[in-house]
């Protein structure tokens, strides 16, 4: 429960003005709840006292108006909560995605991207759950059992022990029931689970089936299969019926032994008490269940804020040192491997690239091009060796900073799902001019308004990615000192090919840039200074020109 009360703290300290609102409603709600049993009685005794039908309607008239109040009420505190909730669940949805953008990928991939998906999704909704609905609930269930066993003190304290024993008793009567039947239910799941895998296992042998006689074998595993699931199924059937029916046998007595010491003539056989007594019953016993039904689902959670809990204090990968300009890059003995105790991808890499060098890497697919780029962007970082820029660790700067000053264009790059002009204003940030960016954008042949990015990228053509990977790298180009370009030429037609080579000749010439670029195709069309060759994770500089 240690992360489960951490959040609500945190809850309450960030927006204490919602909960705040919520706890003095709850107050209200809980004096209207109260007051039911309490005007039911006052009623009944004016009644009996008027024998009179006119006033007895009347009554029953502002009982009405007073319950469809209480309804408006109850709404109103609904929303408050779905209120407090989603200022819950827009932080921790923020403060994720911060998280995970400003750790190493290294730590992503040892989570999964599913598993991070589900915390996303599933457990950020279930501790929204908890905080902006359960926990308040539950808070507002108990105080209406504490008004109601007050009042029933007031008036009768052997009768309020009597209903607080059996709600303890009822109480413990659920929770066994729920574990039994959790536990049949669990040993059901198994042989439903197991059925499935046989099922899977003889559709993947329907080629050995029709060549040899193994149907027998088949069939006879599926009428055993099928026989242990009905059986265990039978099984839970009869432990949940029994359990629900025990709780609903033991209500009833409840009620039957509440109802007949009430019109015992040592209690004074009062319709009223009956009524009273047996209305306040009701509402104990149903906030009881109702909270023991909370407190299953808050426990339940609990794993939820752990993996939230986790995700949000991964290691930043990044310092707070400000990047004003990339004038070095120095690799000195770097091993990376993506997995412990797997063969190392990057061996003993060292390198320096300066201000002004024309780089090109070339390798095969795997060789360790991508990833000595992912590592100069600060993704991953080596598990021997060190990277710097201008001299210090690249950890030491802000992730802003090296989002400014190293500009990359993968080939593989994911689009986000806007309209053109929209999406460049995005990625590009503060580099990016809109009168520029329109210009571009007719240079690109990408000004029709149809265009619209959907499915991450995969609404454009090859080379219509080709050319909004151009698109954003004449327009941040100027901005960055480093410069990487995965292979972005591909796919795109002859005409626009020569615009991409005369715009690369041009900023080669400036010499005042680290261009790293992989490519495989115009190795005689630009004006290399370096060429780095990767072989088996080993980087050697084969030819300088």
């Amino acid at each position: 429960m240690h992360f489960i009360m951490q959040y609500c703290r945190r809850t309450i300290k960030r927006y204490p003005k919602v909960f705040l609102r919520a706890t003095g409603l709850i107050i209200f709600i809980t004096l209207m709840s109260a007051f039911i049993p309490y005007g039911t009685r006052a009623f009944l005794e004016r009644v009996i006292a008027e024998a009179h039908y006119g006033y007895a309607a009347l009554g029953i008239c502002a009982f009405a108006i007073y319950l469809m109040l209480k309804t408006l009420v109850d709404i109103r505190w609904y929303r408050l909560l779905d209120e407090l909730g989603g200022l819950c669940i827009t932080d921790l949805s923020t403060e994720l995605e911060t998280a995970l953008g400003e750790t190493f990928q290294s730590n992503i991939d040892a989570e999964g991207c599913g598993k991070i998906k589900h915390t996303m999704y599933a457990d950020v909704l279930d501790v929204f759950r908890v905080i902006g609905h359960h926990i308040p609930t539950l808070l507002g269930s108990v105080a209406v059992i504490a008004a109601s066993l007050l009042l029933a003190a007031f008036y009768d304290l052997a009768l309020m022990l009597f209903i607080l024993g059996a709600l303890a008793l009822g109480t413990l009567i659920s929770v066994a029931g729920k574990k039994m039947i959790a536990l049949k239910a669990g040993n059901t799941n198994l042989k439903l689970k197991a059925h499935h895998t046989l099922c899977d296992q003889y559709v993947d042998s329907i080629p050995l089936v029709q060549t040899n006689p193994v149907l027998p074998y088949f069939k006879s595993r599926t009428e055993e299969s099928i026989r242990d699931f009905i059986t265990t199924s039978q099984k839970e059937d009869g432990v949940q019926v029994f359990w629900t029916e025990a709780v609903s046998h033991y209500n009833t007595l409840f009620r039957l032994a509440l109802s007949t010491l009430l019109a015992l003539p040592a209690a004074g056989g009062s319709i009223v008490n009956l009524v009273f007594f047996i209305t306040l019953a009701d509402i104990i016993m149903s906030e009881g269940q109702k909270s023991q039904l909370l407190i299953q689902q808050i426990i339940r959670a609990q794993v939820s804020f752990e993996n939230v809990d986790r995700l949000l204090h991964l290691p930043k990968r990044q310092g707070a040192v400000t990047l004003s300009r990339v004038s070095e890059i120095t690799f000195e003995g770097v091993h990376f491997s993506y997995q412990e105790n797997s063969s190392a991808v990057l061996q003993n890499v060292s390198c320096a690239l300066h201000s002004g060098d024309n780089i090109r890497l070339t390798g095969m697919n795997g060789s360790g091009k991508s990833t000595f780029i992912k590592l100069l962007s600060g993704i991953y970082k080596p598990q021997k060796g060190s990277l710097m820029l201008n001299g210090k660790p690249i950890g030491t700067y802000s992730l802003k900073s090296l989002q400014e000053q190293i500009l990359i264009l993968g080939q593989d790059e994911i689009l986000l799902n806007e309209p053109l002009p929209a999406y460049l204003e995005t990625v590009c940030g503060s580099s990016f001019d809109r009168e520029k960016g329109k210009e571009i954008l007719r240079f690109t042949d990408l000004d029709k308004e149809d265009i619209v990015i959907t499915n991450n990228g995969l609404s454009l053509s090859a080379g219509q990615r080709k050319k909004l990977l151009l698109s954003k790298l004449l327009l941040c180009w100027e901005n960055a000192s480093v410069i990487i370009l995965d292979e972005p030429e591909a796919g795109l037609d002859k005409a626009m090919f020569q615009k991409y080579i005369d715009f690369l000749r041009r900023m080669f010439a400036a010499h005042s840039k680290i261009i790293i670029t992989i490519a495989h195709t115009i190795d005689s069309e630009l004006p290399f200074d370096r060429i780095l060759h990767f072989e088996g994770g080993k980087m050697t500089e084969v030819q300088k020109i």
